[in-house]
């Protein structure tokens, strides 16, 4: 067995779609990622979609776009060895924390220097969104009126994070097509927003909460606002990722449980 690969995002869904939906929380950032880009205008060809097949059913998937981590389903020994000497290229990788110490071992194994760089939590909200403490203001699902606003404040947020390689297609514009992002106004002036993916497979997931100003009361507001929408909507799950202790507790606040978790790896040959 081996690796099929493909630049086309459809195709890769039409046969890793069902592999990845069958643990939906697990493999929300694959799809989603595959998902925004099958949906780009016009098609790119820089992207890589992989999966391996044992007597033509999916066991494996993985997703690699430009300036990003390659992203993997859950991975044998022999699919991480197999994949790394098909992407060389590829120095970070995202897997499932279940497949951490297997594929750690298998790489080092062939000659590959692996260090364990970052953990992630992906959450599910499990109930009503638990109304928290908030600043006066009130929020409101932002509009093709408000893109301009949306621009310059991602313009600022990657100012401020210049090692965020997120796509402001993916951050504002599809999500904003999807009605998937809230302003949070104080006195009808806009103050922060926050976004979500659009729903891919019945689940969507919570994206960029931010605000221009010092602080952050007036995101975490947005933010709560917008996973009371996605909730209401009845479309689907709402999911968050976390990447600290911080984040998650803020996240369990809000009623977000943990329920899969995902291992950053560095490699070098």
């Amino acid at each position: 067995m081996t690796w099929s690969t493909t630049p086309d995002a459809l195709a890769f869904l039409d046969v890793a779609g069902a592999h990845l939906a069958g643990d939906r929380v697990a493999h929300d950032p694959l799809l989603t990622e595959a998902d925004h880009w099958s949906s780009l205008e016009p098609p790119r060809e820089d992207g890589l979609f992989g999966w391996w097949a044992d007597d033509d059913t999916v066991t494996s998937a993985c997703v690699l776009l430009p300036d990003h981590a390659l992203l993997c389903s859950r991975l044998t020994g022999e699919q991480a060895v197999a994949l790394a000497g098909l992407l060389p290229g590829a120095g970070t990788w995202g897997i499932d924390a279940r497949d951490a110490e297997t594929v750690t071992k298998a790489l080092a194994g062939a000659g590959h220097d692996v260090r364990r760089l970052a953990e992630r939590h992906l959450l599910r909200l499990e109930g009503p969104v638990r109304p928290r403490p908030a600043p006066p203001g009130r929020a409101r699902r932002a509009d093709e009126r408000d893109l301009p606003l949306l621009h310059r404040w991602f313009a600022q947020f990657r100012a401020r994070h210049p090692e965020d390689t997120s796509d402001r297609e993916f951050v504002v514009d599809r999500p904003l097509a999807d009605g998937g992002i809230t302003l949070r106004e104080v006195d009808g002036d806009p103050v922060a927003m926050a976004s979500r993916t659009p729903f891919v497979a019945a689940a969507t997931r919570l994206g960029l909460a931010f605000q221009p100003t010092a602080g952050h009361e007036h995101a975490d507001a947005a933010r709560e606002a917008a996973a009371t929408d996605a909730a209401a909507s009845g479309r689907g799950e709402v999911l968050a990722l976390s990447s600290s202790d911080e984040q998650t507790e803020a996240l369990n606040a809000l009623g977000f449980v943990p329920r899969a978790r995902r291992v950053v790896l560095g490699l070098r040959a």
